[in-house]
């Protein structure tokens, strides 16, 4: 498993450290170079020290030479970045005046004007000559390279060394950042955590660092949509529990019945009242599954542009069958060409099923079942009217009610036709109402759906 925390540390220290370094590399060079600048200054400041001290006091040929006594070097009382110089007064081919330490018969370096390094023996020398044009004199002042480069890289270790004791300091802050800027994200584990199927509510966003609110809140939606689809499924299965107890019940009792039977009147009875409670249980489980399908994934379903009428009389075909065998009159009125909408083919036609059916089932022998479907401004308003025993007003509204079924109807049901028709209507965004048939007698459904 890949640790993000792990990642972080090890990248940022890596990057971190490694910069470190190349900073502490780049400054030592810096560091050095301009030391090594400051002591070739310094070199320059002593010649023209040397040359106020001694430019007037000089001995005039064949004198001899003056000698310094003392080097210019530090004692017990100087300072450690003190200088060990050494130096020369020509002029021309003529040594007037020169350090103790310094060579009496020979010069450093050519005694030409500036800067120059040279070697002499086992020694490597920086050299600086001024010249006097005033009094004709050349001052040369030189430093032993290793005395200077001690200096300069004394200097730079110094300068180095600070860099890199914040490096440990800098990976400790780094460590305890990282921590305090991941907690949020054991916290929320921990929240998480204690979400259970009974215990779904939202996460906290008010604490929570910006970067991590779209990942909570898409968590939230995912739990909240968990819930859902947990209480359907809870409600699915109390649903059956409840339903299918009566209908099981009753095909017992008729099978006990079947047993019983002595006569062949007896049996066909018992038979035929066992193939009603076997259709009516099939009915139940079918409605069912297709209510729970239609609340499970209402937004997954596809939608695509479908004929209304095409639909309409698919179905009526379907049922047709039926509605002879009960001798009833069943016709359709619509537009001559299509009825376009945006839809989910399979959903639209279990709603149109269902319709269908309910009135094809409580319309009489020889009743008379009409259907048509028209414009209605942005929806197309679909009708289907008969001249059945209807619904009582005050019960329209709780037919859409999951398992209602209005008093005194003979033709069996589960209550979850009407159910089904709004669970399609608010997939389609329709809109539907209940009314009075014709002539006063039946019921007349009207549905709305959007035009596409």
């Amino acid at each position: 498993m890949r640790s993000i925390r792990l990642q972080l540390l090890v990248g940022l220290l890596v990057a971190i450290m490694g910069l470190a370094l190349l900073e502490a590399a780049w400054s030592y060079r810096d560091t050095y170079h301009e030391t090594e600048e400051i002591f070739d200054a310094h070199l320059a400041q002593y010649a023209r020290i040397i040359h106020n001290l001694l430019a007037n006091q000089i001995p005039e040929p064949p004198a001899l030479p003056l000698v310094w006594p003392l080097p210019l070097e530090a004692d017990e009382y100087g300072h450690p970045y003190e200088r060990k110089l050494n130096f020369q007064v020509w002029r021309g081919e003529s040594l007037l005046a020169y350090s103790a330490a310094a060579p009496p018969d020979r010069s450093y370096a050519p005694l030409s004007p500036g800067y120059s390094t040279i070697r002499l023996g086992s020694d490597t020398w920086r050299v600086f000559n001024l010249p006097d044009p005033d009094h004709g004199l050349m001052i040369q002042v030189a430093e032993r390279g290793d005395v200077r480069g001690e200096m300069a890289e004394l200097i730079a270790r110094r300068t180095l060394s600070k860099s890199l004791t914040l490096i440990p300091l800098i990976a400790l802050l780094i460590v305890w950042l990282v921590g305090r800027g991941l907690a949020p994200l054991g916290a929320l584990d921990r929240e998480i955590a204690g979400r259970s199927a009974r215990r779904l509510h939202p996460l906290s966003l008010g604490a929570l660092p910006t970067e991590l609110q779209p990942i909570v809140a898409t968590i939230n939606d995912l739990m909240a949509r968990l819930e859902q689809a947990l209480a359907q499924e809870r409600r699915f299965t109390s649903d059956a529990a409840h339903e299918l107890r009566t209908p099981l019940g009753l095909m017992r009792l008729q099978v006990e019945a079947l047993n019983r039977a002595t006569t062949a009147a007896e049996r066909e009875e018992a038979q035929t009242r066992l193939l009603r409670g076997v259709d009516r249980l099939s009915r139940t489980v079918t409605q069912m599954l297709q209510l729970a399908r239609l609340e499970q994934a209402p937004g997954a379903l596809p939608l695509s542009t479908l004929d209304l009428k095409a639909a309409v009389v698919a179905q009526i075909a379907e049922l047709a069958p039926i509605a002879l065998e009960k001798n009833q009159e069943l016709g359709l009125d619509g537009p001559d060409g299509p009825c376009p909408l945006q839809g989910q083919a399979e959903a639209l036609a279990v709603m149109l099923r269902n319709l269908l059916d309910n009135a094809i089932r409580y319309t009489p022998q020889g009743g008379r079942i009409d259907v048509s479907i028209q414009a209605d401004g942005p929806y197309w308003l679909l009708v289907i009217e008969d001249n059945g025993p209807g619904i009582p007003e005050g019960l329209r509204q709780r037919v859409w009610e999951r398992f209602f079924r209005p008093p005194g109807l003979d033709e069996p049901g589960s209550g979850l036709g009407l159910s089904i028709v709004r669970q399609v209507l608010d997939l389609h965004r329709g809109k539907a109402s209940l009314a009075t048939g014709a002539d006063g007698r039946g019921l007349r459904v009207e549905i709305r759906l959007p035009r596409a």
